[in-house]
């Protein structure tokens, strides 16, 4: 009877289910026809093929360069690039984003990170201090996940994030050497007079995203860290950094340069000695190269009471695997001839980073003001900006030297943003 009763249309119901998805959509911001509905079929209604019928496989999922943006003047705008696509490009401007987001004041301390097939972004969505908030944006299920209660030493934003075994670690330089806070996708602890875990379950954090701080001491500064790259052994449980300083010595200044590895297994640092990783930033592992992969960095002495002043000149380099378990003498690494940044243009106005796409496939992706750039249908747009980016393959020459092959033509994305200085982006490919 009750099948029967569903079997049949109901004007009442159909109205319910309407007011009820124009509700949600108001909340979302998006329009009724953009909410996707799914429905399900009951064990009594599934018939003998369809149990013995084998599970699709999944099919390969191909990826695309994702860039965040402070592209218009009430929060951040998530967009999809596809870089197979060669006549993908133009103006940003005239496209919809994947996903856009309000918050409280751009600059005021939003930072983001990727973790596996997520964008993560945190900062203040409204003027309290309480609604500083972590945003999971799922690229696959093209989903938004809302994280509340952002550790308070993360509210200004993080030094460094990096992806390493199941969870994104990120560091804070805050008092003393700061501290790491891991975001992993994992139910928070209920707290211990929560006897029935209702305080997880209110803050939405009982069966997925939760933070936690990690009690081991930071053996450096956070505020030093120059390079960082997860270690291939594993499962990627290892985490390299490099930190670098200036000291006083006889009124010269003098840098000094240690490398420390962090299990996230154990929770303990390893020393590895007085030398550092050559690169700017983040360095990827390239299994056809067995080695570690990213921009060189370059240096000027400064005060330690001024900021620190390392950039990348758009060379390419390549560096040994250290082994995790203790390496005093720095690993032999290789230069790229070819530069990747144009040498009429100063790399460190320029805001690059370099994207591993698989099998030695890199993308190069420079963010920097353009004042040439001309909207035709915005006005009142902000500043113009672009987007370069460089699709190239890497390999070893005959004599084992670093080779830029099958560069592809660059293409530009045009963009306007509210912030003034550099302009910056979050690119993560995935």
């Amino acid at each position: 009877m009750l099948r029967s009763f569903l079997a049949r249309p109901h004007p009442l119901l159909s109205n319910l289910r309407r007011q009820d998805c124009r509700s949600v959509a108001r909340q979302l911001g998006r329009r009724p026809d953009q909410i996707i509905s799914r429905s399900y079929t009951s064990s009594e209604d599934e018939t003998d093929s369809d149990a013995d019928r084998p599970e699709p496989e999944p099919k390969h999922r191909r990826k695309h360069l994702y860039v965040v943006l402070d592209d218009w003047k009430k929060g951040f705008s998530i967009h999809k690039l596809d870089l197979d696509d060669d006549s993908d490009g133009g103006d940003l401007t005239q496209r919809p984003p994947v996903h856009r987001q309000t918050t409280w004041g751009w600059g005021g301390g939003w930072s983001f990170a990727a973790v596996g097939s997520k964008i993560v972004a945190a900062g203040r969505i409204n003027s309290s201090e309480e609604d500083n908030v972590t945003l999971v944006y799922d690229t696959e299920a093209a989903g938004l996940s809302i994280v509340p209660r952002l550790p308070a030493a993360l509210h200004l934003g993080w030094d460094l994030a990096a992806a390493a075994g199941n969870g994104l670690y990120t560091f804070e330089g805050g008092k003393y050497n700061g501290g790491i806070h891991l975001l992993e996708d994992a139910p928070a602890p209920a707290p211990a007079d929560d006897k029935y875990g209702i305080q997880a379950f209110w803050w939405g954090t009982k069966d997925h995203w939760s933070w936690s701080t990690i009690q081991t001491p930071l053996p450096f500064r956070a505020n030093d860290i120059e390079s960082f790259a997860v270690h291939p052994e594993g499962g990627g449980r290892t985490l390299f950094v490099s930190v670098g300083d200036w000291e006083h010595v006889l009124d010269r200044l003098v840098r000094t340069s240690e490398t420390f590895s962090y299990d996230t297994r154990t929770r303990e640092w390893t020393r590895h000695g007085d030398w550092d990783l050559p690169f700017e930033g983040q360095a990827h592992y390239d299994a056809e190269l067995d080695a570690w992969v990213g921009l060189r960095k370059v240096y000027e002495p400064h005060d330690r009471h001024s900021p620190q002043k390392h950039w990348t000149d758009g060379y390419l380099c390549s560096c040994d695997v250290p082994s995790p378990d203790g390496s005093p003498v720095q690993p032999d690494w290789k230069l790229c001839a070819e530069g990747m940044i144009p040498p009429y243009r100063d790399p460190a106005d320029a805001d690059a980073r370099l994207l591993y796409m698989g099998g030695s496939n890199y993308c190069l992706v420079e963010v920097m003001a353009c004042e040439s750039f001309k909207s035709k249908h915005l006005a009142n747009v902000g500043r113009k900006c672009v987007i370069r980016v460089a699709t190239f393959r890497l390999k070893y020459g005959k004599k084992g030297e670093l080779l830029v092959a099958a560069r592809r033509p660059d293409r530009s994305y045009h963009f306007s943003t509210f912030v003034e200085g550099t302009p910056k982006a979050g690119v993560f490919w995935m």
